[in-house]
């Protein structure tokens, strides 16, 4: 008996991207810096650390969480 199979289509691995534990621990830091931020409580790593992130974590993921926590919270206005 002959038996065929079909290769899986090489653009649907090229559109489909895997999701990353990193990004969503970035975009909740993110969050986490914005509220700090909005409600004019200092951003520390002593905040970040009672909301729950260490501060490895803050040290590795901070500056790109924080250039999308500033990313986030430019407003555009017309003139």
């Amino acid at each position: 008996m002959i038996r065929y199979v079909t290769r899986p289509d090489p653009i649907a691995k090229i559109i489909a991207k895997p999701r990353r534990c990193a990004r969503s621990v970035e975009d909740r830091l993110a969050d986490i810096i914005q509220e700090l931020g909005h409600a004019g409580e200092p951003i520390s790593i002593e905040a970040l650390r009672q909301r729950g992130f260490s501060g490895a974590v803050v040290h590795r993921i901070g500056p790109a969480a924080l250039a999308q926590a500033r990313r986030r919270s430019i407003r555009q206005t017309a003139a």
